[in-house]
């Protein structure tokens, strides 16, 4: 049984307890209308004059109660980009509107008390570690501490509060993101329940808003950051593709774009979270400069920190974020998830991702993850044979894999029809093998089954899961080959342990000293990649296409036969498909163009609210 479904939601757990609890309302006797609110009906708005907001105030479930967020964002543009614990939540100051507008409204009716009527407002329990409470008086934004008194004054007028969060859910058993604030008016209290916004990852049914790249210097890199310029522009996405420097290339595993939001008026307020993989790399020190309105940076360990199960020699590869796919919202079974729900990869031999990120994923309560066997891949991820594709149908989103008896029977239909005698390849650096002597390697061929019995497996896995169909399914052509083998791999190629090592740090100069069953495992011999350009890697880049790897497949009558077949499995479901050459730059190294990028997505999505048709 995967290890996350051993865990308890925290959602299912929050209102497990609100269930048992007794009703917010329930206050002590004293001064008649005292009341606290918050947009417990999440509306937008907080309800003075009516009721709405009273229904759902002790709640904090995953589609009701009011939230806030954790408020790690840099609304002033004050912190400097080295200094990695700076947010607009590390002090007792709003930081200006901009900050104002990410803090959750909390508002007191006004109501009628003694002139030497006094009050406080208090967060209780463990939550008072995790938040800061703000007073508004005329513009002027004040913390409110357990020694802060309010007057008669106060009360008659109403009190304006706003609550932000200090930090994500990070550990349950410390704290489960809610935070129960009690207004106390001599003698009488009433509370209301919040509950910190979950940081969520995208889905590719979001609107891809940016592209990030890493690309490396010299060689083929330069013509890769041009083709991707290009590719971006035709896909008209409004912001042009940001470069990371260094030498870390791989911009799809050291970070992921993540979003916290709340209802705000007639939409939400949003914040970009950029999560770092639990893996100490150099590259994303470089997070810290896109820091600033709307945008934070959340780490999920300290420096160096390496899962203490680790093995000596264990590459931490499936901590990497190619290792994190999202499935876009759905029901099935009598769950909903109108977030969405992460996939990762795990090795059922023992490898997968590190307990602490598995802790911090599953402690965010409304995308509860769903492991899949990506251990028969050397580099691990699930991004090398699965994607989910926006549609314009049915639940608008359909989920695709890599298809090796599908690239398989395409090479046969070629061989019989004459063409058995043209490269398996049109690229330079490949070894020539033609398509027949290709269908005659009895290993690659056993590749091939032994790859597409691994798909099956998650396939069936995810269509148990989300309640899928047969015409749900997109196959995409992909070949894969043993890692170590050789067999149609050219001079110009190299294995994949250049990214195994690049996922950690230190792991070259420890391998110096290993034993070859040591060296062997860490750098994953035996397990599979890419044989030519995985399409199944590729980037849902605007509403209707797709950024793929140029495929260098065998070309017949001036077409190449695999990059027809992408094409078209991919405009069967309504995307167009731009190629984008990343063979000498990435491909060499067992990753293609979404391996090269990430994409920042939009974050206006209510994410509470189950879309129409899912």
């Amino acid at each position: 049984m995967p290890r996350a479904r051993q865990q308890v939601s925290t959602w299912a757990a929050v209102a497990c307890l609100a269930a048992v609890a007794p009703p917010a309302a329930a206050s002590a006797a004293g001064p008649a209308g005292v009341t606290i609110r918050a947009d417990s009906n999440r509306d937008g708005a907080v309800d003075l004059t009516g009721a709405t907001d009273e229904e759902a105030k002790g709640v904090a479930t995953a589609t009701r109660g009011a939230l806030f967020l954790p408020n790690l964002d840099d609304d002033a543009k004050r912190c400097a980009s080295r200094d990695q614990a700076c947010a607009d939540a590390a002090d007792a100051v709003v930081n200006g509107d901009e900050d104002a507008r990410d803090l959750a409204p909390l508002r007191t009716v006004p109501t009628a008390v003694a002139a030497d009527a006094s009050a406080t407002v208090v967060v209780e329990g463990a939550a008072a570690n995790y938040t800061r409470l703000f007073a508004q008086r005329g513009t002027a934004w004040t913390e409110v501490t357990r020694s802060t008194t309010f007057t008669a004054d106060d009360l008659r007028r109403g009190l304006v509060l706003g609550l932000e969060g200090r930090d994500i859910v990070r550990d349950p058993a410390k704290w489960d993101g809610t935070a129960r604030v009690t207004l106390a008016v001599d003698g009488a209290a009433d509370s209301v329940l919040l509950r910190v916004a979950p940081m969520l990852t995208h889905a590719h049914t979001q609107t891809n808003q940016q592209l990030t790249a890493a690309p490396g210097s010299g060689g083929d890199f330069g013509a890769f950051r041009r083709d991707l310029e290009a590719a971006s522009s035709n896909a008209k996405l409004p912001r042009p593709v940001h470069f990371f420097g260094g030498g870390d290339i791989w911009a799809q595993d050291w970070f992921e774009p993540t979003y916290v939001s709340m209802p705000a008026g007639g939409g939400t307020q949003q914040i970009r979270l950029l999560m770092r993989s639990d893996q100490a790399r150099e590259a994303q020190n470089q997070l810290y400069a896109l820091r600033g309105a709307g945008v934070g940076v959340v780490r999920l360990s300290g420096a160096g920190r390496r899962d203490p199960a680790a093995a000596l020699y264990r590459p931490d590869t499936f901590n990497s974020f190619g290792n994190l796919e999202t499935i876009p919202p759905y029901r099935n079974g009598g769950k909903e998830f109108p977030a969405g729900r992460m996939v990762m990869g795990e090795d059922p031999g023992g490898q997968g991702p590190s307990a602490l990120q598995r802790r911090v994923l599953a402690a965010q309560g409304a995308q509860e993850p769903l492991y899949l066997d990506s251990g028969w891949l050397q580099v691990g991820h699930v991004d090398e044979f699965l994607q989910f594709l926006p549609a314009t149908s049915g639940r608008g989103w359909r989920f695709a894999v890599a298809d090796p008896r599908g690239a398989v029977a395409l090479l046969r239909r070629a061989a019989e029809t004459g063409s058995g005698g043209t490269p398996l390849s049109s690229h330079r650096d490949f070894r020539r093998m033609t398509i027949s002597a290709f269908l005659a390697d009895k290993r690659l061929a056993a590749d091939q089954e032994t790859a597409a019995k691994k798909i099956d497996a998650a396939l069936a896995r995810v269509k148990a899961e989300v309640g899928l169909a047969d015409a749900e399914i997109v196959r995409i052509p992909t070949l894969y080959q043993t890692e170590g083998g050789g067999a149609a791999r050219g001079p110009g190629q190299v294995a994949a342990r250049g990214r195994l090592l690049a996922s950690t740090p230190g792991l070259r100069e420890r391998l110096a000293g290993a034993t070859p069953a040591q060296r062997d495992r860490a750098l994953r011999r035996g397990a599979m990649g890419a044989l030519l350009p995985a399409a199944i890697n590729s980037i849902v880049a605007a509403p209707g296409r797709m950024i793929v790897a140029r495929q260098w497949g065998p070309v017949v009558g001036g077409r190449d036969l695999l990059a027809e077949a992408v094409t078209q499995a991919y405009q069967a479901v309504g995307l167009s498909v731009e190629f984008v050459d990343d063979y000498t730059t990435y491909h060499v190294g067992q990753g293609e163009v979404h391996c090269a990028t990430n994409s920042l997505r939009d974050t206006t999505a209510r994410w509470w609210q189950l879309p129409a048709g899912r």
